[in-house]
């Protein structure tokens, strides 16, 4: 974290056990007075103890693995005042928000190349963390991310307009889409009530439903459609 407070000396205790920034909107000489300043102040892997009250929104740029924790959701509140996001959190990784109230925003969170690479194998770490955060009163969506970002939400409540994660930016030319309506298939027999489907790599899997005791294997290569028969007492309506 940052090497000194306002008042020149050292970071306080943390809540999550090492030296920590101080946020407090009653004066203090040893705080600061928001949240945006203390994150100006830090450095990445710093940390940020948010004590009772309530802030003004505020941006996290480049500040890898900072982790700002309020006392509790139902004491620090982040309020937009209807403004475009609550916390925004731009081109860092590993960071984490935890124990407090982001209120009335269009979106109460905005990613933008934020937590980037978070679904590789082994670097978990790199995502945006939501700890014990309540969202109330979003007008746009709760979480506004772009499609290079990635975010994990734990024990966390949203209250507010339908849509609640909202995604934004051009889809990966590299990813490759294949829609096609089942019905397009040659050969594929029909399904009834009760029906179920899965895919297996190249196979569809699928009962008819209506009480049949037939799981069919349509292979999407070959188009072409195997019965397999199940156990005596295996219908499609039972959980199997």
């Amino acid at each position: 974290g940052a090497s000194q407070l306002p008042n020149g000396q050292p970071p306080s205790p943390s809540l999550g056990g090492g030296m920590a920034l101080v946020v407090d909107d009653d004066p203090c000489a040893s705080c600061y007075a928001t949240i945006g300043a203390a994150v100006a102040a830090s450095s990445p892997g710093g940390e940020i103890d948010v004590r009772p009250g309530v802030y003004p929104p505020f941006s996290i740029e480049g500040k890898d693995h900072l982790a700002i924790r309020g006392v509790n959701p139902d004491a620090v509140f982040i309020d937009a005042g209807g403004g475009p996001y609550g916390i925004r959190l731009a081109t860092t990784v590993g960071d984490t928000i935890e124990k407090l109230t982001v209120r009335n925003a269009q979106n109460a969170f905005v990613l933008e190349n934020a937590g980037v690479g978070g679904y590789l194998p082994a670097q978990e770490d790199r995502r945006i963390q939501l700890k014990s955060v309540l969202v109330d009163g979003f007008t746009g969506s709760a979480i506004q991310t772009d499609r290079l970002s990635t975010l994990s939400i734990q024990n966390s409540t949203l209250v507010g307009a339908e849509n609640h994660i909202r995604l934004t930016g051009s889809i990966d030319p590299a990813f490759a889409q294949s829609w096609a309506d089942l019905s397009s298939y040659p050969g594929l027999p029909p399904t009834d009530v009760g029906g179920a489907l899965v895919g297996m790599g190249n196979t569809l899997l699928f009962v008819r439903g209506n009480g049949s005791t037939d799981v069919i294997a349509y292979d999407l290569q070959t188009h072409t459609a195997e019965t397999l028969h199940a156990p005596l007492g295996i219908t499609a309506n039972s959980a199997w």
